[in-house]
């Protein structure tokens, strides 16, 4: 029998799309020529962040604008840009490789991010084709520290938030609402 990798992931969308998505039993992959673990079906590891993207990106407020969905996620094969030395090591080779490529995307517009492309190029020519990526990013969005303080150097630690982009459906194995524990801050 074939090992899976089990994580849990957070979803936010508006509540329409909330309820098709429940559904349907499936989420739309994203598409899109620049995103930032390449296209595949985003999850945040927490539902913080996952609130956050609905909020401060998508400036929906809570509870009638936007829903959180929990799911469950079973992987066969991980690219984990987060903790794996190897996937690392592999990944930094091709960024160094794409960052001659071309600033502006096939459509025109000009290229925000050269992980995606470097991961397209990853998983076509290395044959490393994954069902998920990990990746951490630097969670600059809500500091512990206010601007002025003088402890902040004292605490140096790289607040991280972690996405998950899953390939397909077939890797998502539960889909719910997540329930709000009692003072949770979404």
């Amino acid at each position: 029998m074939e090992k899976y990798k089990e994580y849990i992931g957070f979803h936010g969308t508006t509540a329409e799309n909330a309820e098709k998505i429940l559904t349907e039993k499936k989420f739309k992959r994203s598409e899109k020529p620049d995103e930032w673990l390449g296209n595949g079906i985003y999850f945040f590891a927490y539902p913080e962040d996952a609130a956050w993207w609905c909020k401060e990106y998508k400036k929906l407020t809570y509870p009638n604008e936007y829903v959180i969905l929990q799911v469950e996620i079973a992987a066969k094969s991980v690219l984990d840009l987060l903790s794996s030395k190897i996937d690392i090591d592999k990944f930094k080779g091709f960024c160094d490789l794409v960052k001659r490529r071309s600033p502006v995307l096939p459509n025109g517009e000009k290229r925000k991010n050269y992980m995606s492309l470097a991961i397209k190029i990853m998983q076509k020519e290395n044959e490393c084709r994954r069902d998920m990526i990990i990746g951490g990013f630097e969670q600059n969005r809500k500091t512990w520290y206010k601007k002025d303080d003088s402890t902040r150097n004292k605490f140096p630690i790289t607040v991280t938030q972690i996405q998950y982009c899953v390939q397909t459906n077939d890797c998502i194995k539960n889909i719910t609402t997540y329930e709000r524990e009692k003072g949770d801050m979404l």
